[in-house]
């Protein structure tokens, strides 16, 4: 069971994911009748079985990103040495600390490994060890910008394509920058949600379910 300081970030292993925890809370505002309530179990991650639906939660993020945001929130409760050091880290990683914030160095927009990803949770959806449910979905968090129409459109194409399996994916979610792109592979269609102003709510809800999940094993 992880200690959890409420005025610390929470610790890397607890027992219910906070990134699912928080796709829960987006996905059931902005889809609250094709989700109802979701519950945070496994294969997939989020499920509502009297829904028949399942999501499956990841990300495709790159390794320097990771590794620069697990830094960065643990600095100010180091001592000066260890602040010190993992700032060095940060400029190895060509990242800028500005209290509270990480300045990351621009990454070019290709979303050629998060496709790789895409098609590597189908085939692990068709390899017989998720719940058998009659819909499933793919939420991915990703650190891209995907506001051009053009980048939205190709990657729908791909996605489609990828439907041609026993078990498929209905939705595809992709979220990026504070904005969910929600994928209709049915229909076709790609639907953007702006969700800057409900993001602090998200993430104080998941929090707190994470917490009490760790409560809940004492």
């Amino acid at each position: 069971m992880a200690k959890i300081d409420k005025n610390r970030p929470l610790p890397s292993h607890t027992k219910l994911s906070y990134d699912e925890c928080y796709t829960k809370f987006v996905l059931e505002y902005c889809y609250p009748e094709r989700y109802g309530t979701l519950s945070v179990l496994d294969k997939p991650d989020l499920q509502n079985r009297s829904l028949d639906i399942g999501v499956e939660v990841t990300a495709s993020v790159s390794k320097n990103f990771k590794a620069a945001e697990s830094i960065g929130c643990k600095l100010p409760y180091l001592s000066k040495d260890q602040f010190e050091k993992n700032c060095k880290k940060l400029e190895d990683l060509h990242v800028e600390y500005h209290a509270p914030v990480l300045i990351h160095p621009p990454e070019p927009v290709y979303f050629g490994p998060t496709i790789e990803m895409v098609e590597t949770k189908f085939e692990k959806l068709n390899s017989g060890h998720y719940q058998q449910l009659s819909t499933y979905d793919l939420f991915v968090w990703v650190n891209l910008f995907l506001d051009d129409a053009k980048t939205r459109h190709e990657l729908l194409d791909k996605f489609v394509s990828m439907c041609d399996k026993e078990c498929n994916y209905s939705f595809i979610f992709i979220y990026a920058i504070d904005t969910l792109y929600a994928f209709d592979l049915c229909n076709k269609q790609v639907k953007c949600f702006e969700l800057k102003q409900q993001n602090y709510d998200f993430a104080r809800k998941a929090r707190q379910m994470v917490e009490d999940a760790e409560a809940d094993q004492l």
